[in-house]
């Protein structure tokens, strides 16, 4: 079985806005955060997968490798986040 493409993630200037992407494939996704965009990553990967890192240069600043989350724990953080949500 061959490796799945890698996963690329492109960040802005400020690290405001972050692009996900997968090599060989035509999809790409817009995010504000990191977490956000690593998440989606994870729950895409059905391997471990590489994700490649890119500065606002293009240049690649982290290879780091993404496995799928499994689904139970997809559910305890969402249900973390909105324990977080509720105001005190």
């Amino acid at each position: 079985m061959s490796p799945a493409p890698a996963f690329v993630l492109r960040c802005d200037t400020y690290n405001s806005q972050f692009t996900l992407g997968q090599r060989g494939e035509d999809w790409a996704l817009d995010f504000d955060t990191f977490e956000k965009a690593y998440e989606q990553a994870e729950a895409r990967a059905t391997a471990p997968t590489p994700l490649l890192i890119y500065n606002e240069l293009d240049m690649v600043i982290l290879e780091i490798f993404v496995s799928p989350f499994p689904a139970e724990l997809t559910k305890a953080r969402r249900h973390w986040r909105e324990l977080a949500a509720l105001p005190e």
